[in-house]
């Protein structure tokens, strides 16, 4: 009975791990995601503004500073989020392997031994 638990427990030990890292990566796209439109939403903005900025730059100039501020402390947080998904997904990750050294040797060489396979028919 105690094997069973134990398997059962390793296994889903690397489901839940391979479940953050999949969390993980979705979330680092959609931080990508935000930053290329928040970026391209500021380059338009810009943009538009200075085709109409002739009569009032100083406007203009203040408006811009409190989107950059704005878009600056939406990266912050965002950033904040994503640095403390990674680190409980870190220490999940590093308390596996002390737990279970062997069956991360396992799921390591698997896993190097999967992606060399696939880049050798790149």
């Amino acid at each position: 009975m105690e094997q069973f638990r134990a398997k059962a427990q390793s296994s889903f030990n690397s489901t839940k791990m391979a479940e953050d890292i999949e969390r993980l990566v979705g979330q680092l796209d959609t931080v990508r995601n935000r930053m290329v439109h928040v970026a391209d939403a500021v380059l338009h903005e810009v943009q538009d503004r200075l085709k109409d900025a002739a009569p009032a730059p100083s406007t203009m100039r203040h408006s811009v500073e409190q989107r950059i501020e704005e878009l600056t402390r939406d990266f912050a947080r965002l950033s904040d989020r994503l640095t403390d998904t990674g680190r409980g997904a870190s220490n999940r990750t590093v308390r596996f392997v002390q737990e279970r050294p062997l069956v991360s040797l396992g799921i390591a060489f698997g896993a190097g031994f999967l992606i060399a396979r696939w880049l050798k028919r790149g």
